[in-house]
């Protein structure tokens, strides 16, 4: 038991490492997750090994200090997954009831810091059986929900992954979900809490399998460090989007309506605004301002090759074209017709003559 105790003090000093490294180096919200879920690991292990070794006795102002530290695990996996398969840039507002439990057991935790040293040692001994060994089943129920959930995210979206980020998917999930079941299963028959050792080695995989996917195979992450690159749709999804954004910008006033936006355009279409960003970026190879401009700037041509109009001031023809003024209407039209628009006429009135 002592080897495995030294070789878990070994594992939790290399997570801090990993979860170091990732935080540090963070190229977007999937690397900090992911570092944040490691290094919630790595704390929970040294605690484990804090509370069952003679520094209990010695330095008992430490003790609880990390008790709801494991419900951050679930939230946090979930979001790194989650943003792994939608992309860095997908919106995660409206989730924060994920960290509800977490709040309230760190309320219960500030509550027991009334107590110092031995006396908190004394008290949670006093209020085990009522209150502390409930909490700690609810505890593990938490980490179970979590990996079912996880699981079910996995059979929802493992196809529209590509195989090696699939496989990355599976053995993180499949990781979780062992311990999950172990931590249930050593709290349901109530063991001596030293046995938790096999639950924290289980953990201790999950930290060596990620710290070997980030040095041996740095390439399943590193699409990821491009906006949208970890998000993706199958093709019939693609198609069905691209042909819904032609469909709805062939509509004039669409394209001329100076206020419209990337959520109007969602509503318009009935798809989600970062499905169509993910389109517009990754397929078309524009963003939704570019798209926009880019067809006012042809509306503007043919108004500037109309003899009719050629007497139009520039910023008449801009403010017919859905431009708010004069200078992003020159920006544009240098961008996508590589001249100015006085030019542009000069040009076309020549070549009509």
């Amino acid at each position: 038991m002592e080897f495995a105790r030294y070789v878990l003090l070994c594992y939790a000093l290399l997570s801090l490492l990993i979860s170091g490294g990732l935080l540090f180096n963070a190229q977007n919200r999937i690397y900090q997750y992911l570092g944040v879920f490691v290094l919630v690991f790595a704390f929970e292990t040294l605690d484990f090994l804090y509370v069952t070794s003679p520094l209990l006795q010695g330095y008992p102002a430490f003790y609880m200090l990390l008790y709801p530290i494991c419900l951050l695990a679930g939230p946090v996996l979930w979001f790194h997954l989650w943003l792994f398969r939608f992309g860095p840039e997908h919106p995660l507002k409206n989730q924060w009831f994920h960290f509800i439990p977490f709040i309230v057991f760190t309320g219960f935790t500030v509550y027991l810091f009334r107590y110092h040293g031995t006396e908190r040692l004394s008290y949670v001994a006093s209020i085990y059986e009522t209150i502390v060994k409930p909490l700690n089943y609810l505890k593990a129920i938490h980490v179970f929900i979590y990996a079912v959930l996880i699981l079910r995210f996995y059979e929802r979206h493992k196809r529209y992954l590509p195989t090696e980020k699939k496989q990355y998917f599976f053995m993180i999930m499949l990781i979780y979900l062992t311990t999950a079941v172990l931590v249930t299963v050593l709290t349901a028959v109530m063991v001596n809490y030293t046995y938790f050792i096999y639950y924290f080695l289980s953990t201790a995989v999950l930290s060596l399998f990620v710290g070997y996917v980030l040095y041996y195979k740095p390439h399943v992450f590193a699409r990821l460090r491009n906006k949208y690159a970890g998000s993706y749709l199958d093709q019939e999804t693609i198609q069905r989007i691209t042909n819904k954004i032609n469909v709805f910008f062939e509509e004039p006033g669409n394209i001329l309506d100076p206020q419209i936006s990337l959520n109007d355009l969602s509503i318009g279409i009935a798809e989600k605004k970062h499905w169509i960003s993910q389109v517009l970026s990754a397929e078309m190879k524009t963003n939704f301002n570019d798209f926009v401009n880019e067809k006012r700037i042809g509306h503007a041509k043919k108004i500037l090759e109309n003899p009719e109009h050629k007497n139009l001031k520039i910023l008449a023809v801009a403010l017919e074209s859905g431009f708010t003024n004069k200078s992003t209407f020159y920006r544009s039209f240098l961008k996508f017709a590589a001249c100015s628009p006085s030019a542009y006429r000069n040009k076309k009135q020549v070549s009509n003559n």
